[in-house]
């Protein structure tokens, strides 16, 4: 069966995560309480917002309000110190220091990386902001937009005022 072929397969594809169970009983070592605490957390934030739509947005509402006027200089402080941290980490002699054996090399160029890292980020903000956007464009228009137009003309322009001068000069 499949247990008794995978017995034969070299280490090197397991470590690159090709097939990552050698045996069956080895998916449930997976459930480690890690996991399983944050799956019922999840589960339980569901079922409250579920079943209790408002108490979980007063409550959480509350949460916030309370974190962000006490601890809002915390998150600040400690943000910038990572990035300044994670700065220094990258131009000391600890930013040479290589990620697996010392005779690999790296399967992308710096370049690479640095476009990958970026095209993910543009990425997220597009499919965020994508419908985010136009969205609460459409619904309370831009205070300039609003004060020149009829509301129903505001809206239909606004929708299309946010892609710069490509999307919103070839959509009139």
């Amino acid at each position: 069966m499949l247990t008794n072929k995978l017995q034969n397969v070299p280490a090197k594809i397991f470590h690159n995560n090709i097939l990552p169970f050698r045996k069956e009983r080895d998916f449930i070592k997976k459930f480690t309480p890690v996991f399983i605490i944050s799956a019922s957390l999840a589960i339980i934030f569901i079922l409250w917002g579920a079943i209790a739509p408002q108490n979980l947005e007063t409550v959480s509402g509350n949460a916030q309000n309370f974190l962000q006027e006490h601890f809002g200089w915390f998150y600040l402080i400690s943000a910038s110190v990572i990035l300044l941290f994670t700065i220094y980490l990258a131009f000391s002699k600890y930013g040479h220091i290589k990620l697996g054996s010392d005779d690999d090399e790296p399967e992308y160029s710096t370049f690479s990386w640095i476009a990958m890292l970026f095209s993910a980020g543009m990425g997220i903000g597009v499919v965020f902001w994508g419908v985010a956007e136009p969205v609460s464009h459409y619904y309370v228009p831009p205070m300039e937009v609003r004060k020149h137009q009829r509301p129903r003309r505001a809206r239909f322009d606004s929708l299309y005022s946010i892609g710069g001068f490509t999307r919103r000069e070839f959509m009139h």
